[in-house]
C-alpha cells in the first residue's frame, strides 16, 4: 500500500534572484497517451520494448 500523494505532473521554475522574474520553466509529465495506446494493442513482448525504446527520447518519463 502507498501512503501519501503521487502526481504524474511536475513543473520547474527558475526565478531570477536580482530581479524575481521568472528565466525559464519546464513542466514534464509521466503520462504518455501513445504508450498507452501501443499497450493496449496487445503487441508482442519484444516489439512493445523496441517501440518504447525509441520513443522514451519522445516524453519526460522518468
Amino acid at each position: 500500500m502507498k501512503q501519501g500523494f503521487t502526481s504524474l505532473f511536475g513543473a520547474g521554475i527558475y526565478i531570477d534572484v536580482l530581479t524575481g522574474l521568472v528565466v525559464d520553466y519546464c513542466v514534464m509529465s509521466k503520462y504518455c497517451h501513445v504508450c498507452k495506446l501501443k499497450a493496449a494493442k496487445n503487441l508482442p513482448v519484444a516489439e512493445l520494448a523496441s517501440w518504447k525504446k525509441q520513443h522514451a527520447p519522445d516524453f519526460s518519463e522518468p
